[in-house]
């Protein structure tokens, strides 16, 4: 398949499998993806000739063209664009609802920061010089902090949630996966679409995409746009009301086939996002300063009291190009990608009436990366991918406190240089007509060096900065992956995996004081064992996929945060994560169609060093009580699931389709000590859309968070205050779009 008819279909097969108690151990779970296995091999027996799932396809082998998701041998959630708009997801954190083996919310008191975590390993924090553990690739170019991390999804092409370390073709920073996201290109052909929507708390949206080609086609151009704004969500007894945000996004592209082996598509992308940042909520514990001092939260659970609101101010911009060459019987593509981005916030961390902490972090990143692969079949049995990768970057960091009402006033910056380069290849060898081998390896360097001016070190205004340490060091890693592919009939795939990835080195941006080393702290390895399944019955109806995994974590590192909210970044533990996964989607008639989904994840730590567990911090570490901590932003179980009926005929009103959805999470800490547990929560969510007769207008109603629950998006605690960074409140609205 040409690269100029690369298409990504997606979906997502989620439904849970039954009444699972919160108590259950992994066998309960394995025994559920045993279960269904059966029952699906058997409806197999029976072919219908009917309805059918659209087929889903995926780039996730990097092998320059698209192929079905049921012949990939990966555990993977593909989402086309259109999908991506009747399941109301405006950004990745959106996603996340739709992927319960995923948890995507911006989770931090930074708007847009991503803290995102997939199969139990995720970050919790802000410290920007601290990798990711999923990696955030947008048109093969993978983004090198979390912050501003959590994008806009309007106008894409398809979206992948990867789940699992995925070290030997993405690289680094994959310990807990990967999320791909791929905007739509110019098809070639005039035309394109418009929306406008509003909704409650004055939202009102103003998007589209344009599209034209030259008359022989060689040359095509597509432009994107949308700008969106709301009022205040949050109604605030302390000072002006929360919430109120402006975005806009523009995203010119090109594509052009200078003949009809090769494809060059040019991407870039400019943006801003401005207003008031994350709903900051104090969480009363009569142990922390705030309470002690006579705060009481607000009674309802949406107002807040914040003496000194939230503000956000992120910019962003970047260039990507991309070139695909069929040459030597397979397919040479070449990524490059350039990307800046500005982003400054004031925040009341406190979260409450009274001026107990607050900061003011500036952050300004820049980056390049370039990819170069080949991808293709070496003889009849061997399918081969091999390239290289080079990826640098620049990070200033500069951070200021309010504490005590300006008692105190340290304030701090540290710049960052980065670069790094790796050599990959991976393989499959066909052994037999059904049985595959799979290898591939990669050798990563990479080199940081970092000037730190710690808390204390700087000025007020950073005119005068001390730079207290100037540091570096260079690290190498294999990555490596095997595996055995067993195709059981034409309609079910198996598979058995190893996997080692790793999470880079680095060192503490945030360094709380001249006499603490910012660094370095080691790499985090992984050994990833994988066992997985998918399949398709009912002559296309139906679809369940299935995955059972271990992974052995090693020099986990863990952003440790003490009583005086200073951070430090360590190597402290070792951990286990086991779980299962089930996906499933089942089209009942022409027009009825379920997905649902669950997982089961079960993190413990073997070995927790240098945490202190105590509250207040009596400053002695709690290495067999930490042991036994529960890890941060992991719900043991999860589920989601959505039905949806299309094409209801109304005569000559047009054709209506209907959606509703629900996402449950159980119980889990939001933090480090475990201080704060979020109970577990219910979102759910419906739309009807009318496509009116000629199918051009169609006009589309919708409720999101339709049962009005209070949950978090992350949350903080020390002895100063406990805080929880909320979700908006039930939301209505109403959107038209106009294709032509």
């Amino acid at each position: 398949m040409t690269t100029q008819n690369r298409k990504t279909l997606g979906t997502s097969c989620l439904n849970p499998p039954g009444n699972v108690g919160p108590k259950r151990p992994i066998a309960v779970a394995s025994a559920l993806v045993i279960a269904g296995l059966g029952i699906a091999a058997a409806s197999a027996q029976a072919q219908q000739s009917g309805p059918r799932l659209e087929e889903v396809v995926v780039t996730a082998q990097k092998r320059g063209i698209v192929e079905n998701a049921q012949n990939v041998p990966v555990a993977i959630y593909g989402f086309t664009g259109d999908m991506l708009d009747r399941a109301l997801v405006t950004d990745l954190a959106d996603l996340g609802q739709l992927v319960p083996a995923a948890d995507l919310p911006p989770t931090s008191p930074i708007r847009g920061y991503a803290n995102f975590n997939i199969r139990g390993m995720g970050t919790i924090g802000t410290v920007t010089t601290e990798d990711p553990t999923v990696s955030l690739v947008i048109d093969g170019v993978p983004l090198g902090i979390a912050a501003g991390g959590v994008l806009n999804v309007y106008d894409v092409e398809s979206a992948e949630v990867l789940a699992g370390p995925q070290g030997t073709l993405f690289g680094r920073n994959t310990t807990g996966g990967a999320v791909v996201m791929r905007t739509r290109r110019a098809s070639g052909e005039t035309g394109g679409r418009l929306d406008a929507g509003i909704a409650t708390f004055g939202h009102l949206e103003l998007a589209g995409a344009l599209e034209t080609a030259s008359e022989d086609g060689a040359l095509a151009g597509r432009l994107a746009f949308q700008y969106k704004e709301n009022d205040d969500i949050f109604d605030n007894v302390a000072g002006p009301d929360v919430g109120e945000s402006e975005f806009y996004m523009v995203r010119p592209s090109v594509r052009w086939r200078p003949a009809d082996s090769v494809t060059v598509d040019v991407v870039a992308e400019f943006g801003k996002d401005e207003g008031d940042g994350p709903a900051a909520r104090n969480i009363f514990d009569e142990r922390t300063t705030v309470s002690q001092s006579g705060f009481v939260p607000p009674e309802h659970k949406f107002d807040l009291a914040l003496n000194n609101p939230n503000t956000n101010d992120l910019e962003w911009s970047h260039i990507i190009a991309e070139v695909n060459w069929e040459v030597a019987g397979g397919v040479f593509t070449s990524v490059t990608g350039t990307r800046e981005m500005e982003q400054v916030n004031e925040v009341d961390s406190d979260g409450s009436a009274l001026s107990i902490f607050n900061f003011n972090p500036f952050i300004d990143q820049e980056q390049f990366s370039q990819e170069l692969r080949w991808s293709g079949p070496i003889g009849s049995s061997l399918n081969l991918t091999t390239g290289a990768y080079f990826f640098s970057q620049e990070l200033d960091y500069k951070e200021r406190r309010v504490i005590f009402d300006g008692a105190v006033t340290p304030a701090l910056r540290s710049q960052q240089d980065h670069e790094q380069w790796a050599l990959f290849a991976q393989g499959t060898l066909d052994l037999t007509d059904r049985l595959q081998l799979l290898a591939g390896l990669r050798y990563t360097e990479e080199t940081k060096e970092i000037q730190v001016a710690s808390f204390g070190n700087c000025d007020f205004e950073f005119t005068n900065c001390i730079f207290d340490q100037d540091l570096d060091e260079t690290w190498d890693n294999v990555g490596a992956k095997v595996g055995l592919n067993f195709r059981l009939s034409d309609d079910w795939l198996t598979w058995v995996s190893w996997t080692r990835g790793f999470r880079s080195g680095g060192f503490n941006g945030r360094n709380p004081n001249p006499q603490t080393p910012a660094g370095p702290f080691d790499e985090e390895t992984v050994d990833a064992f994988e066992v997985g399944s998918k399949l398709t019955f009912l002559d296309g109806a139906g679809r369940l996929n299935a995955a059972i995994y271990y992974n052995e974590f090693d020099d986990l590192q863990r952003t440790i945060l003490n009583a005086d909210n200073l951070q430090t970044v360590e190597n402290a533990a070792a951990a286990t994560i086991s779980g299962a996964e089930l996906d499933v989607a089942w089209s009942a008639t022409e027009h009825l169609t379920f997905f649902g989904g669950f997982a089961y994840v079960d993190a413990d730590y073997d070995e927790f060093n240098g945490l202190d567990v105590d509250f207040p911090p009596d400053g002695i570490s709690d290495p067999e009580r930490a042991k036994g901590l529960d890890f941060f932003n992991v719900a043991k179980y999860s589920a989601s699931g959505a039905v949806e009926y299309g094409g209801l005929d109304l005569g000559g009103a047009g054709m209506l389709d209907l959606r509703a959805s629900f996402y449950w999470k159980d119980e889990f800490p939001s933090n480090i000590r475990n201080y704060i547990i979020y109970d577990e929560i219910f979102v759910a969510q419906a739309s009807a859309t009318l496509h009116l007769p000629g199918d051009r207008l169609q006009l589309t109603v919708y409720g999101e968070n339709l049962t009005n629950e209070q949950y978090g998006q992350g949350a903080a605690a020390t002895g100063l205050f406990f805080v929880d960074f909320i979700a908006p409140p039930r939301i209505y609205g109403a959107r038209v779009t106009y294709r032509f």
